[in-house]
């Protein structure tokens, strides 16, 4: 019984750390993930501007690396 009230403080202050690391990760993923998929729908918004100026091949490259960091 002592040894459970021991570890109990101990589980609960880790816990609270590991939560608060967590929350950071999702946040920092959640910034990340905004922020490449508002770049793939700025592209697809410009395709006919992009056909027009010639540069089809250097936004696909840059669309399949965006794709490939999201996965």
């Amino acid at each position: 019984m002592v040894f459970y009230a021991g570890i109990l403080p101990i589980m609960a202050t880790s816990m609270f750390f590991l939560s608060k690391k967590i929350k950071k990760a999702q946040q920092d993923i959640v910034i990340e993930t905004a922020g490449l998929s508002g770049a793939t729908t700025e592209t697809l918004r410009n395709v006919a501007l992009i056909k027009s100026l010639g540069l089809e091949d250097q936004e696909m490259n840059r669309l399949e690396t965006t794709n490939t960091f999201i996965l």
